[in-house]
């Protein structure tokens, strides 16, 4: 990829926009570039390692367990959560086709785009970008689950039905009175119920 390409892609991420060609340029020759192949690992949930990347081409899966949250391509970015928390990776991230990245270090972060008003305003758009994906998500899978649980009850209502038809049954085999005998079956029928 020529150094044009990447520049104009490096100008389409918000985090950078407002920057000079210059600066843009100076940020790339101190940044490390990282090719991914197709199912290539970029970073494990859980991963203690404090980078963040910007996506130059290709796309990646982000993960947390064996859930898909989010499709990230060209322009778009990830990991800035580990240099920010300075905790380790909350999600997986997982190429599904060639992909180039800038890897973007603490340094270069405190750099480039900690002390830049410009730069965090960007990056907390992008995250309440994200919330509101995940609240969104939370909110219709929560939804789906209701529903489930609905039509769980109404199945269970015909057998909490049969169930108490068939107690009803059980005692009118044992008999009804003392003097009566258990007729004959009884046993099999009760075992049937444990």
């Amino acid at each position: 990829m020529e150094i044009q390409e990447k520049l104009g892609i490096l100008k389409n991420i918000d985090l950078l926009n407002f920057y000079d060609e210059e600066t843009l340029r100076n940020l790339m020759e101190h940044c490390r570039e990282v090719s991914l192949a197709p199912d290539d690992t970029l970073f494990d949930e859980g991963s203690p390692e404090n980078a963040m990347y910007l996506i130059l081409s290709g796309e990646l899966i982000v993960s947390k367990g064996n859930k898909q949250i989010a499709s990230l391509g060209p322009s778009q970015y990830l990991g800035e959560m580990s240099l920010i928390e300075a905790k380790p990776r909350s999600a997986s991230a997982r190429a599904t086709k060639e992909t180039i990245l800038l890897e973007i270090n603490e340094g270069q972060f405190n750099k480039y785009l900690a002390s830049e008003p410009q730069a965090l305003l960007a990056m907390m758009r992008t995250l309440s970008g994200r919330i509101r994906a995940d609240l969104g998500n939370t909110v219709r899978e929560m939804r789906n689950l209701s529903i489930f649980t609905h039509d769980i009850r109404n199945n269970m209502t015909p057998l909490g039905l049969a169930e108490m038809e068939l107690m009803d049954l059980i005692e009118k085999l044992r008999g009804t009175q003392s003097d009566h005998k258990a007729r004959e079956g009884l046993g099999e029928v009760e075992e049937c119920f444990k």
